[in-house]
């Protein structure tokens, strides 16, 4: 009799579906338990497999889970390449049955506040200081993307323009003889930027927000559209640089939003100045090359693909 018991419940095991003896389980904030098959782990979601049902829950509200019932390699969700890492080195079937997914491609739309800071040319009147101060402030717009090929590199691209403008009625302009000429003076300036991105996530172990350094390698274009008493246009570039330190705070699976501090350095040593007529060219020397370096203090929206 005690034989034929060992024999059923042999038989029984036996008879178990493979699937249940290796699930595995997953601890809600709540503290409900779902046994399960863990089928994919993504920053915003863990998707599991229960009765045949593909089903997913929001990283959120998961409190740990835990692979085969194994406590030792239990991790939380806010880390999972640490429990990828760790639970290969216990069992290496990990990497067929468990795909953790980060975003690959980060497009950025961002604007804010720049401040460009070159000191003002010594040699410019007293009356036309605080003219020339104001010009150093303005706005941005600019477009970032990156292409993640591994979790902590990336490269992409960087576009950017930046807009500054500044007026001031009934000037004169002293001309020979001791004549004067009356008018109006202003500027609208442009600066725009385009350049190749290396990047790296500097949080490497948390996917949920994310510290991103990158450093780009482009060209800076100046455009003045200006008015001393006559119009002008000025135009110019330079090779240019842009250093970059965002951190981005995920609002969803796709979006997140960034905050960011730039540094863009660059200056010219030649332009052109027309008139609509006539074009000239200009070189500076080196002590009076138009400075293009400035701060930029943005926000962004971040699709993530």
């Amino acid at each position: 009799m005690l034989k034929i018991k060992k024999l059923f419940i042999c038989f029984f095991i036996f008879l178990l579906p493979v699937n249940l003896l290796a699930q595995d389980l997953i601890i809600t904030n709540s503290g409900d338990s779902i046994n399960c098959e863990i089928t994919k782990i993504q920053a915003q979601n863990i998707h599991y497999r229960i009765d045949d049902k593909n089903k997913q829950i929001a990283s959120t509200a998961i409190k740990k889970y835990t692979f085969n019932f194994y406590p030792f390699i239990t991790t939380t969700v806010s880390q999972p390449t640490v429990s990828q890492q760790y639970y290969q080195s216990v069992n290496p079937d990990i990497e067929s049955k468990y795909i953790i997914e980060y975003p690959n491609l980060r497009i950025t739309y961002s604007g804010g506040y720049s401040y460009r800071l070159a000191p003002i040319d010594p040699n410019i009147p007293d009356d036309f200081i605080n003219y020339m101060e104001k010009l150093k402030s303005g706005f941005h717009l600019g477009s970032d993307v990156i292409y993640f090929f591994s979790q902590a590199w990336g490269i992409g691209a960087k576009g950017g323009l930046y807009k500054a403008s500044n007026s001031i009625n009934n000037i004169y302009v002293e001309v020979g003889n001791g004549n004067r000429i009356y008018g109006n003076m202003s500027d609208n300036i442009t600066i725009s930027f385009a350049g190749a991105t290396l990047a790296t996530d500097l949080f490497k172990q948390n996917r949920k927000n994310r510290l991103l350094l990158s450093f780009s390698l482009g060209c800076l274009w100046y455009e003045d559209d200006m008015i001393l008493i006559d119009m002008f246009k000025v135009k110019g570039n330079t090779f240019g640089t842009a250093l970059n330190i965002a951190y981005d705070i995920q609002l969803s699976e796709h979006l997140s939003l960034g905050f960011m501090a730039s540094l863009y350095a660059g200056s010219m040593s030649e332009y052109t100045i027309s008139d609509g007529m006539t074009t000239l060219a200009v070189d500076l020397d080196a002590q009076h090359q138009e400075n293009l370096t400035r701060f930029d203090l943005s926000v962004g929206l971040n699709i993530l693909l």
